[in-house]
């Protein structure tokens, strides 16, 4: 038997879970919409006496349809038990957010080190798969530098001016003419923000119609500087940057990091950009570069680089992180979606791939 409890912004004290995704700060990040509401439910079996925690988003879209996101699957609370039916477990909460919140999806995602990991296909939903490349911080510096792909570790020579052996010591960036910064301010975010719409207008020129027609910046400077308030004081996000020998912004990117909430401290790369001429002089390989050693040297042990596409792996952010020589791995995200909609939503899916290659045509 399974009983759910709401929990409204609030997780148990002294409990430390292996996702980066099961913080408590982390549920409002997401939340997209014209109204969100952020919460917990703790589901429990009363028989094995056991207990997990979800964190939900719920958004409200136009026409008054709400819908519902979960950035992990649940997550048990404590080490002593295990779940026995984790398909069960996402059941009653999928039931839930229909009944309670009258949801016409839920959509839960599951990162590959997330240790509630279903496979196999729950009732009236659909799996889909998504990647991540992951870079051991654990390993040799060494090591990780040399599983780098070749022209990155050029592309690190040439805009340092250092060689390898002196590429892998901690003070090869007082060596070149630039300088790596911590934002810790609203003026960094600002910087990112400039950075970001000539990054952006990079990337639209390459979107499908569909896509250009529906998509919704997710960085604008009021969700930056929100988010950077909320997480900071936890130090639960970096913002680095790296200027040119003329104090330009060059490059920046935004870290969320698990801090000491999670049982293995991992960072997740949230978002990057740069302008065209920081490109030119391949300081985003820099930036990389020196965040790798950052969080390796305050004892990170894994670097999730984000979204890889692997029916496009040549694309220019997929070709970036990949060669940094991490380890390509999937996750799932599981939606339930009802009919009609889940036919309508094939036929938007196929609509799409149709005009993209229209478009290449």
């Amino acid at each position: 038997m399974y009983t759910v409890t709401l929990s409204k912004n609030s997780l148990p004290q002294n409990i430390k879970f292996k996702s980066i995704f099961a913080l408590p700060k982390f549920v409002e990040l997401e939340a997209r919409g014209d109204e969100k509401t952020c919460f917990y439910v703790e589901i429990k079996d009363t028989n094995a006496g056991v207990s997990t925690i979800t964190p939900v988003i719920i958004s409200k879209l136009k026409l008054g349809l709400k819908v519902a996101s979960c950035p992990t699957p649940p997550q048990l609370i404590g080490d002593s038990n295990k779940v026995n039916n984790w398909k069960e477990v996402l059941n009653t909460l999928i039931r839930y957010l229909k009944e309670n919140y009258k949801c016409i999806t839920v959509s839960i995602n599951q990162r590959p080190h997330d240790p509630q990991f279903v496979r196999g296909n729950l009732n009236g939903c659909k799996l889909s798969q998504n990647y991540d490349i992951i870079i051991d911080l654990s390993s040799e510096l060494s090591t990780i530098y040399y599983n780098m792909d070749k022209r990155h570790r050029y592309t690190l020579r040439k805009a340092s001016s250092c060689s390898d052996d002196e590429l892998l010591s901690s003070d090869w960036l007082q060596k070149t003419g630039f300088t790596i910064r911590q934002g810790r301010s609203e003026k960094s975010l600002h910087e990112f923000r400039a950075l970001w719409v000539e990054t952006f207008k990079r990337m639209y020129g390459s979107f499908n119609p569909l896509r250009k027609l529906l998509y919704r910046d997710p960085l604008t400077p009021n969700s930056l500087i929100t988010v950077f308030n909320k997480l900071h004081p936890y130090k639960l996000v970096k913002l680095f940057t790296i200027y040119d020998e003329n104090g330009q912004a060059g490059a920046s990117a935004i870290f969320y990091t698990s801090s000491n909430f999670t049982k293995m401290p991992m960072v997740y790369w949230s978002a990057g950009a740069s302008s065209e001429e920081g490109r030119r002089k391949g300081l985003p390989t820099l930036l990389q570069w020196h965040v790798i050693q950052w969080f390796k040297e305050h004892e990170y042990q894994r670097y999730y680089m984000g979204g890889y596409d692997v029916r496009n792996p040549n694309d220019g952010p997929s070709l970036f992180k990949r060669g940094f020589g991490g380890q390509i791995v999937s996750g799932l995200t599981v939606t339930w979606l009802p009919q009609p909609l889940s036919t309508m939503r094939g036929i938007v899916s196929h609509t799409a791939s149709l005009l993209a290659v229209l478009q290449a045509s």
